[in-house]
């Protein structure tokens, strides 16, 4: 090999060098370059590359990159493979790869297409390691600190512009969400939520380039097909106005846990513990709301009052546990003979009282014969087999009807069904 000295001296002719071998000058390139064929399987990769992976090329041909790539990573990495093929060049994107020493490094990774090229058939990735960028700046070591606890940080962090276009999100965003943040880029932030949130989520955007400042708000970020949308508690931030930044900054902390409990909560106190039917609260409020919404119309709101005859009897036969089985069938079956839009709620013990909004009053009378056929029916219960009977009246709402008058009604039509019954 000539001496470097060689280079400074104009006697010796340039010629004498040659052409560089291109395979040799990409083999030895500071940055590891990889071909990744159609099934994510690396079949090359330079000098740099078998150093940084530690693996020689005859080892890693035929092996899947996703053995390489940080699990948290692999949504990001999946989609920017796929990306790239429809698009040539693809978009730098920060991914943590297996080192050779076990560790998982940061790279800046970017791909160009070569899957028509019967030279290449696959895609070439060039990786930058992000430690060796950083190591030549004065303040890599600050800047490098605070990007990678934002990076790590459990926290969601969205980078939006002045229209609520995202920008850029940590990595929370890929891995809670399961969506890869590349198709999401350039997407407006009421796309990523759920539809209920969405009006919401612009008010409270609207009010911030407004007014400015700090302002929290609660929204649930759509998710990948295989996991369950996931609810934030949200605080933005605008620094449009501030030069380094020029973007509203979103911190969001998930509140799964708190929204459910939540829930959790509210259905305890509007549903009956047992059976799961509204209690008498949410009965009557949604009584209200159908009497209201019916003035006007021609839709009657009917009311069917149920008792279950000698149920008191089942209890003492056969034991409390018995008689919550044949309570919880008994719901369940009313659910299932019932409009999408009807409500049934147990006002306590054995009386389940059911508002049922129908076009015309023998429609709900048929509906009360309905639930009363398909509760006589034998139940299957851990102590045999047990029948019941049911005394069933109802009420049409008339014009400026109150609920209270309404279910009054509905009762003494059933105490009236359980006399005739009585003495048949």
């Amino acid at each position: 090999m000539r001496p470097l000295s060689s280079f400074a001296d104009p006697a010796v002719p340039l010629d004498v060098w040659g052409q560089p071998d291109p395979a040799t000058v990409l083999g030895w390139l500071p940055d590891p370059v990889i071909v990744i064929d159609s099934e994510l399987r690396l079949t090359w990769g330079n000098q740099r590359a078998e150093r940084t992976f530690g693996l020689t090329l005859e080892e890693a041909r035929g092996s899947s990159v996703i053995d390489l790539i940080h699990p948290d990573d692999l949504v990001t990495a999946s989609a920017s493979f796929q990306s790239v093929q429809d698009k040539d060049l693809g978009t730098t994107v920060e991914i943590r790869v297996r080192h050779a020493d076990g560790r998982w490094i940061p790279v800046e990774s970017r791909g160009w297409s070569g899957m028509h090229d019967p030279r290449i058939r696959g895609v070439v990735v060039s990786l930058r390691l992000i430690e060796d960028r950083g190591a030549w700046r004065v303040t890599a070591g600050d800047a490098r600190r605070q990007a990678a606890v934002l990076d790590h940080s459990p926290s969601l962090t969205l980078l939006v512009d002045s229209h609520s276009r995202l920008e850029g999100a940590s990595r929370a965003f890929t891995s809670t969400l399961g969506v890869d943040l590349e198709s999401s880029l350039g997407r407006f932030l009421t796309d990523l939520v759920v539809e209920q949130d969405a009006r919401p989520v612009r008010q409270a955007f609207e009010t911030l380039l407004l007014e400015g400042g700090t302002l929290s708000f609660e929204a649930t970020f759509r998710a990948a097909p295989d996991r369950r949308p996931t609810p934030f508690w949200l605080t933005a931030v605008n620094l449009l106005d501030d030069v380094d930044v020029q973007a509203v900054v979103i911190s969001g902390v998930e509140i799964a846990g708190l929204v459910e409990a939540r829930e959790r909560l509210a259905r305890q106190a509007t549903h009956d513990p047992l059976t799961g039917l509204a209690n008498r609260m949410l009965l009557m409020e949604r009584l209200e709301l159908a009497l209201e919404a019916s003035v006007g119309t021609t839709a009657r709101v009917g009311l069917v009052f149920c008792d279950i005859d000698g149920f008191k009897q089942v209890n003492d036969d056969y034991g409390h546990h018995v008689g919550d089985e044949v309570l919880m069938e008994i719901a369940r079956r009313i659910r299932t003979v019932l409009h999408p839009d009807d409500t049934v709620g147990r006002l306590g013990g054995d009386e389940l009282v059911v508002v049922a909004i129908r076009d015309a009053v023998h429609e709900v009378e048929a509906t009360m014969a309905t639930i009363v056929d398909a509760v006589e029916r034998p139940f299957t219960t851990s102590a045999g087999t047990v029948v019941v009977h049911m005394s069933a009246g109802c009420a049409v709402a008339r014009q400026g009807a109150r609920s209270g008058d309404l279910l009054r009604r509905a009762d003494q039509a059933m105490y009236a069904a359980k006399r005739a019954r009585q003495t048949d």
